[in-house]
């Protein structure tokens, strides 16, 4: 008994002819019709009524050797949900403000396990590079999670995102707290960073220049947060 698939439908359905070969050259006689369902994981006989198949069971080592090789099915797994992670991501307690301890050695952060870092990379900008990135929890507010998540840019400066999500672990909204940069400012290079203070009342971010006696700050921008968006308070 010989077998080959006959048609492939939708959604990983594919009809299977039974065959033997005949006495005449490349003769073949049908010998009956299976119905290999690879999303439900079912293999039904249909040869009599397609209609009223019948179930067949099956060596499921087989089964998966089958599909993944013979029919390039392999199964693709479900990716890392950020609520598989539940109360195992630390909690950063509020206020979290900022501080280069932080900035350099992320403590208090976990790496995330790299299935879930493409659901991470949805939460950020393309500017963000999250190879090697760090994430925490902050105090929930109105019903929304608030998640931390600390990745680079292209040349390796630090570039923190604050993430609004819903109960559903669905994306909000999300403001960069966190950035550094080289700037022309006052006739020399200075290093220009945000200075982040986030708490229950809201976020105030500062423009900084880093000087070698103090920061200078240069300009200042308030958020409130409300029904899971970062508003800019004017």
């Amino acid at each position: 008994m010989h077998a080959e698939v006959e048609e492939e439908r939708e959604n990983g359905v594919y009809v299977i002819r039974l065959f033997a070969y005949s006495d005449g050259e490349n003769s073949t006689s049908t010998q009956g019709w299976i119905v290999l369902d690879t999303e439900k994981r079912l293999l039904k006989d249909v040869t009599y009524d397609p209609d009223a198949p019948v179930i067949l069971n099956y060596d499921k080592e087989k089964y998966k050797d089958y599909v993944a090789v013979c029919l390039e099915r392999a199964p693709t797994p479900k990716p890392e949900g950020l609520e598989m992670l539940d109360e195992r991501l630390p909690l950063i307690h509020f206020p979290f403000e900022y501080s280069y301890d932080f900035i350099i050695d992320l403590p208090g952060t976990v790496a995330p396990s790299k299935a879930l870092v493409p659901l991470l990379k949805t939460f950020v900008d393309t500017e963000t590079d999250l190879s090697n990135c760090h994430i925490a929890r902050l105090p929930s507010l109105d019903g929304y999670e608030l998640l931390l998540i600390c990745g680079t840019d292209r040349v390796g400066e630090g570039r923190f995102f604050l993430c609004s999500l819903d109960k559903t672990h669905k994306l909000t909204d999300r403001l960069l707290v966190y950035t550094a940069k080289n700037v022309y400012w006052k006739g020399q290079t200075a290093n220009c960073y945000l200075h982040y203070s986030i708490g229950h009342q809201g976020i105030l971010l500062k423009k900084m220049i880093a000087m070698p006696n103090k920061n200078i700050p240069v300009g200042s921008k308030n958020y409130a947060f409300s029904k899971g968006k970062f508003r800019l308070v004017k």
